[in-house]
């Protein structure tokens, strides 16, 4: 992924797990992004026993990451606290970018288009 972008992402586990309080890290060495409840879409299949959990960060969840290794986990409770679960610890390389910071709508100008070469 790279900074200041708004990507979607999704995780894929064994089994139904659409029970549990669930909660998506996303850590580098700036800081910590977590997501949970409402910013989760999770979806079971049972065809293929698997739940997918599938969120989509903001141009500031992502502008809060520092280039380079980011660590992915998903861990969940159960309703009463009784039964915790944590997935591997996953990695995904975030790209830097060239103008930095958060871009509103105004500040996207349509009229200059790069031309090949550019």
């Amino acid at each position: 992924m790279r900074r200041g972008t708004t990507p979607p992402l999704t995780v894929t586990v064994g089994g139904d797990i659409s029970q549990y309080e669930l909660y998506l890290t996303f850590k580098t060495s700036a800081g910590l992004v977590t997501k949970s409840g409402g910013d989760l879409n999770v979806e079971y299949q049972q065809i293929d026993d698997e739940t997918v959990i599938s969120c989509t960060l903001t141009q500031h969840d992502t502008l809060a990451m520092a280039c380079g290794t980011c660590e992915v986990q998903l861990r969940g409770v159960d309703n009463g606290g009784a039964d915790a679960i944590a997935t591997k610890i996953g990695n995904v390389p975030v790209e830097r970018i060239l103008l930095d910071g958060y871009l509103p709508e105004e500040v996207i100008d349509d009229g200059d288009e790069l031309q090949e070469g550019d």
